[in-house]
Formats: structure tokens, sequence, C-alpha cells
């Protein structure tokens, strides 16, 4: 894969970990905001399932970021970019919905 399709992969990953970076922060917020609503209220208000929520989609998102920084260290070996299965190159356009892939169209269905 050559330098100049690496690197727009590299702004559409950077792209999506600011997102999830952004999407963390939200999440804190609204941890922070429902602590601080609690003790300003003086009684403890039930929000297990909004910590639920929250911790599942933290999960997620932590769980994306990983994905992401494995696709960053790997897009500059010269195998990234070919299928693991049949060794032909994956296509640009599968690469940028999901640059982690691993395998072309042929070997995936």
């Amino acid at each position: 894969m050559n330098d100049k399709l690496k690197s727009v992969l590299l702004e559409l990953v950077n792209k999506k970990l600011r997102r999830y970076i952004n999407n963390l922060l939200d999440l804190q917020r609204i941890i922070d905001d429902k602590n601080h609503s609690e003790t300003h209220n003086g009684k403890k208000q039930n929000h297990e399932t909004d910590v639920k929520r929250i911790n599942i989609e933290i999960t997620q998102i932590n769980i994306e970021i990983e994905k992401l920084e494995n696709m960053i260290k790997n897009i500059y070996k010269d195998e990234f970019g070919l299928c693991i299965q049949c060794g032909k190159s994956i296509s640009f356009q599968r690469l940028i919905l999901n640059p982690a892939l691993k395998t072309c169209f042929e070997c995936s269905i």
C-alpha cells in the first residue's frame, strides 16, 4: 500500500480516535453531573442502570480504541492491507470502512 493511501487511512483513524475520546469525555461529564447532583440533593439516587449503561459504552469505546491503536502500529508494516488468507490486496474502500480488516472481500465470505 502506498504512502498516500496510508496517510488517508491515518487521518481517518485520527478522526475516529478524536470522536471516541470526545465520547469518553462526555460520559465522564455525565458521571460527574450525576455525582454532583446526588451530593447537592442530600440523598443518594439510584443510578445503577445509568452506571451499567455508561460502563458498557466505555468498554465498547476502549475496545474500538485498542483496535485502532493496533492498526496504527501495523500500518507501516509491509503486510498491512494484504489479506492474511490469500495474500491479495484488500481494497482501499474496504480499508476506509474498517482499517482493521485483515481479509479481502473474497476471503471474508
